[in-house]
């Protein structure tokens, strides 16, 4: 599993690593709740950093800035 997320984060941006990460622990926290296996995989693994959003919000208080 680290691998693998480890080639998404130099493939893809750092937001669609972390969505995938949490889906994939929640997944397998599922997996631990059905009985399937005993003990998460996942356990020691922290979720990768966020990178800072790279578009910027202007909001609509000044639409000309756009």
């Amino acid at each position: 599993m680290e691998e693998w997320l480890a080639q998404l984060a130099g493939d893809r941006e750092a937001s669609t690593v972390r969505t995938r990460f949490k889906g994939l622990h929640r997944f397998c926290g599922w997996l631990v709740a059905e009985g399937e296996i005993d003990v998460r995989p996942m356990a020691g693994m922290a979720p990768p950093e966020s990178a800072p959003n790279r578009y910027r919000y202007y909001g609509t208080t000044n639409p000309r800035r756009c």
